[in-house]
């Protein structure tokens, strides 16, 4: 399955043709791309910064550039863009369309608030399905288990 993108300057590009693209704009990063198994996007993973970020179908060139640049740099922000507490530094969330970052208790806010959809509060891209009350309960528990809270 190949995965469009769209790009501003170039129309719809490959999969292919994009990860050639982010190696020649990241030559001398290690990196490791794959299909999310779940979703079909592709991920990239930057193996020296111990992180990974999604590509949408929608995300145009500038979005991923803006995302990878979020990602490679260095001077991350100690704080959430939401609540603006320190809480990030050992649970951030990043929304995969506007590359704005979250702690973990704000997440978990977004998610039970929206019954399981995550609606960034920035540029307002949705991720998730709706689920019954007790299902979202099962998700939140899933979210501390993974953040370790």
């Amino acid at each position: 399955m190949s995965i469009n993108v769209r790009s501003d300057e170039m129309g719809t590009i490959k999969r292919n043709q994009l990860i050639h693209r982010i190696r020649d704009y990241l030559p001398n990063e290690k990196i490791q791309f794959k299909k999310n198994e779940i979703t079909g996007d592709l991920e990239i993973i930057f193996t020296n910064k111990k992180a990974m970020m999604t590509i949408l179908d929608s995300n145009t060139w500038d979005e991923i550039k803006r995302h990878i640049d979020v990602k490679m740099s260095n001077e991350k922000s100690n704080e959430c863009s939401i609540c603006s507490t320190n809480e990030i530094q050992k649970r951030r969330v990043t929304c995969t369309k506007c590359a704005n970052e979250w702690c973990g208790n704000c997440y978990i806010r977004i998610f039970r608030a929206n019954k399981g959809i995550t609606k960034c509060p920035f540029c307002r891209y949705s991720i998730g399905e709706e689920f019954p009350e007790f299902m979202v309960e099962i998700g939140v528990q899933q979210i501390l288990d993974r953040f370790g809270m």
